[in-house]
Order: C-alpha cells, then structure tokens, then sequence
C-alpha cells in the first residue's frame, strides 16, 4: 500500500510505501519535528494506527489526535480504509493510492464558511443534470434535458431574497474582494454545496490578468485549499458556457478524468462571469455528497447571479481604472518631489519619465556611479499603474554568483544543502509591481538566459521545483 502526503498547498510532499499484514504508527517525531511512521525507537506522539490488510485495504484507528481523525471527511475511532480514500489526522492530509496529478488542478487557498450547511433529509430525487447551457447576458434558460424539481416555496423564497439583497450589494461596492466574499456567502445559504470559488480575471490585451481568486469550504469540512478541476473549468473559460452535472463520476464527459476522480466529485456547476461576451471570471460550486443533486433551480440561481455578478465586476474595473487616472493626474507634477533639480536637463528628465511611466515597457537606465538611477527607476514606479504594488531593488553586483539564481527566484525546501524551508525570490515578492535590477551587467552569463524567459514570457521555475510560475512584474535595469 502507497501513502501519499500533502502539503498546504495540495502537493504531494512524502511517499510512504507500507508492507501488507503489519500494523504502522503514524505520527510527530519529537527530534526531528516531522510527520511520519514512528518505529519502536523513535520518540514522539503517535497520531493513528494503521494495518495494511494488501495493496487496497485496511484498518485505521485514532491513536491521539487533537482533533478528530477523519476519513473522507467524516470522524471516525476506528474505520476501514481503501485505495482512493483520504485521512486528515490533525492537519496532516494523506491519500491512499496514486499521488494527484497536481497539472489535473487550479488551487485556490480556502477558508472555512462561518455558517453550518445542513444537507435536507429529503434528498431530491430523479433530478439528472448533466448539460452544456450557452450563457447569455439576459439569464438563461434552462435546457429540455434537465428535469423539472419540486423545490419548496421556502427555499424558492430564500433564493429570490438572496437575489434582492445581491443586487443592493452590487448597487453600492466596488471593491472587487467585498463583492466577491459576498456572493460566496450568498452561494452557501441557498446551495446544498461543500465548496465554492470565485475566479475574477482583468481583459488584458487579449490575454487575461488574473486580478483574485477566493474559495469556502463548508463549515466541518477541513481543507486549505479548493482544488478545482480543470477539465471543467478549462471547458467553461474555452467556451463561455455553463457546465453543469448531478454526479460527474457517471457524467461520461468528465468519468475518464483524472481530476474528477481522485477527488469523488459527484454534483458540480461552474459557469463564466460575461459581460457584452467578454469574460471577466468564473463561479464554481460542488459536492461530494452523493445524496446531494443540484437542481435546475440551482443552476437559473447561479445563471442571474453570474450575470448581475459581471455588470458589478465591469463596473468595478472601470471605476478602478477612473481612481488610478485620478492619482495619477494628481501625482503627475511632484516629480521634484522625488528628484530635486530644475535645470533644462532636469527638467526634460521629468518628462521623459511621466512618458516612460504611463507605459509598461521594460527600461534601461544609463549613467554614472551616483547619478540617482534607483531614484529614476522609484519615480517611474511611483507615477505609473503599479504605485500600489511594491517596488523591489536588487543590486547584482553586491550578491554572491552562487546565491543570485536563488535570490532572484528563489527556492523549494530540500533543494539544496541548507535550504530548510521554501523561500520567494525577488520576482515573486514584486508581483504586480517593478522590479529594479541594478548592475545587471554583473549577472553571470548562464543566468541571463533564465532572465530572458521572464522578460519574454513572463515566467520561471523556483530552484528544486519542476512547477512553472507566472509572473506580472515591470523590470526596470541599470
């Protein structure tokens, strides 16, 4: 039997390989402060038994645990375990079986819903969802092939309510992240639902910018992340529709995928934000409760809420976009502020950089020793889009050759001697913001082409790390 450890971050992180017919103490090694199997001569708590019955089965049984054991997300004492199933033993997640193919997933760092989500005694019955529905900017109708439910007047009540008080929200925020933790709450009274995540996305010379991610898990169901498939989400971004299924294990669109099956979705709805068939984001709500169907009113709840969603997200943008440009005229003429010098040269200095600043173009400045280069490259910073974001200077010529790939993009732990913990480079720590290389004429010839990628492409790999991370960061060198 294989057991797989994971971290914060959804990543399998140990391979345990367990022998069948023997009985394994898993918990915190008191020297070495890990979790783990503990032997006879280790020192430590133990958390949970474990006895292999073969490759697939076994008995688990709590040993110790602060909080509950769970498996599957339920507590248990003592419970038999299979391939596939999942342990959570005080914040240490293991899944039995083959670890999770983490290019399968989008992670979203979650936080536990405040509310409890009771699931109804009456489970709906008969309900099959399982349609492709094309969005609209006007709500969309419901597709033949989904079935008619009998929802009481109750909740019929409940989500019309819900509906009124969204649409007062949206009338008076503009804060992106207010908006979106209010339609994640909104989602949890009216769904039976385990986990939701908001996806919102900035247009951005064709391409999108991610702007904010936020995800819920329903109060009781442990987890620090919503890792959402791909399979459907990439389906929903590709094509601008709703995706929509009662038990994708079954749905003969999503049973043969990885994604879908290693975590047991069985209800699930994901649909785009569109405003005038420009997309600006994504809604996604599922279960993995089996008893749990969503309903073609679920989906027309969503579909109206998706769409008064989008207008207030458009709105937002725009009325962020109006306070940049408001900030930017008042901030446009204090550049002696930031550099003191009124001669002729100054003077065209200053107009060169309020150019250079309304563009996001990579710069190189030029000039002596002392001339005030770093005061340029924060002035530039200071009058362009990315003010609020944080300016980062990196002197190449003070840094070791052998430390400067680390300092610039940083590391995983166990990548190297001494690399005891996982550390951010200079790159990631200026997201959304400038990046200012200072004698980049000193950085060693085989770095520069690991800088050529993030000028081209915007993107690198931490060291000891094959995962690929995307970067929205302005260099500015001298």
């Amino acid at each position: 039997m294989q057991i797989h450890l994971y971290n914060e971050k959804g990543e399998a992180v140990k391979e345990f390989n367990l022998s069948s017919g023997k009985i394994y103490n898993f918990g915190i090694n008191q020297k070495e402060k890990t979790f783990g199997i503990l032997t006879s001569d280790d020192e430590g708590r133990i958390l949970f038994k474990l006895a292999v019955d073969d490759d697939t089965r076994g008995e688990i049984l709590d040993a110790g645990c602060d909080d509950a054991l769970l498996v599957n997300n339920k507590p248990v004492n003592r419970s038999a375990v299979k391939l596939n199933d999942e342990i959570l033993a005080d914040n240490h997640l293991l899944r039995i079986g083959k670890p999770v193919k983490l290019q399968n997933y989008f992670f979203i760092e979650a936080k536990n819903h405040e509310e409890p989500i009771v699931v109804s005694e009456q489970a709906e019955e008969n309900i099959v969802i399982s349609s492709i529905l094309p969005m609209q900017d006007q709500p969309v109708s419901v597709s033949d092939q989904l079935e008619a439910d009998s929802y009481s007047q109750e909740k019929m009540h409940q989500q019309l309510g819900s509906l009124l008080d969204v649409t007062r929200e949206l009338n008076n925020t503009f804060n992106l992240e207010r908006l979106v933790d209010k339609i994640i709450d909104y989602v949890f009274q009216v769904m039976l639902i385990d986990r939701v995540a908001v996806i919102i996305y900035k247009p951005k010379e064709g391409k999108k910018q991610h702007l904010i991610s936020r995800a819920a898990c329903r109060r009781g169901l442990k987890c620090t992340n919503v890792a959402i498939s791909k399979t459907i989400l990439n389906a929903v971004l590709r094509d601008k529709v709703a995706v929509a299924t009662s038990n994708a294990m079954e749905d003969p669109r999503f049973r043969s995928q990885d994604s879908v099956m290693e975590q047991q979705i069985r209800s699930a709805i994901c649909l785009p934000f569109l405003h005038q068939n420009l997309l600006l984001g994504a809604i996604y709500a599922d279960s993995l409760n089996p008893a749990v169907k969503f309903s073609t009113q679920d989906l027309q709840f969503l579909s109206i809420l998706g769409n008064l969603t989008s207008i207030a997200i458009k709105n937002a943008l725009r009325f962020s976009e109006m306070e940049l440009e408001l900030q930017g005229w008042k901030s446009g003429v204090p550049i002696d502020k930031l550099i003191i010098g009124n001669s002729s040269k100054s003077r065209e200095l200053y107009a060169l950089i309020r150019r250079v600043a309304t563009s996001n173009v990579t710069v190189l400045l030029m000039g002596e020793t002392g001339t005030g280069k770093e005061l340029c490259a924060r002035a530039i910073h200071q009058l362009s889009a990315r003010r609020s974001k944080p300016f980062i200077a990196v002197n190449c010529a003070t840094i070791p050759e052998n430390l400067l790939e680390s300092e610039m993009f940083g590391y995983e732990k166990g990548a190297f001697t001494g690399a005891t913990a996982r550390k951010l480079g200079k790159f990631e720590l200026a997201e959304g913001g400038t990046i200012f290389l200072d004698e980049i004429s000193e950085i060693p010839f085989e770095l520069q082409s690991k800088l050529l990628r993030v000028l081209q492409e915007g993107e690198f790999e931490r060291l000891g790390s094959p995962k690929t991370i995307k970067v929205d960061v302005r260099i500015i060198a001298a």
